[in-house]
């Protein structure tokens, strides 16, 4: 893999770690809450795949080591990159259905 794109999955990372801080500071426990469960759920469905023969050779696009061979760190590294390049493809999704006929409910209810 190219270092330019591993950086860039990096920034996508940083970028969501900021959204979590500013939806917290600005009290939208919403979005801070469903991010932290999707990289929750990344990390558990990386920890699944690590543990497991069928999956832990599986090289991830990022790395030479065999899943089965990362160590704590890089699993949480992974799952960082993971759930906020999917959480950056949803919000691209979102920002262009118009029609918001891709809508999910809400993780929390209101605030209000």
């Amino acid at each position: 893999m190219e270092p330019i794109l591993l950086f860039t999955m990096l920034a996508l990372a940083a970028n969501k770690i900021v959204a979590v801080i500013k939806g917290l500071v600005a009290g939208d426990r919403n979005l801070a809450v469903t991010q932290i469960v999707v990289w929750a759920t990344a990390l558990g469905v990386l920890l699944l795949a690590a543990n497991a023969e069928v999956t832990s050779s599986v090289l991830l696009p990022f790395s030479p080591t065999p899943l089965g061979d990362l160590d704590l760190g890089s699993l949480l590294v992974a799952a960082l990159i993971a759930g906020s390049t999917g959480s950056v493809i949803y919000d691209f999704k979102t920002a262009i259905d118009a029609g918001d006929s891709a809508r999910e409910p809400r993780l929390l209810q209101s605030d209000h």
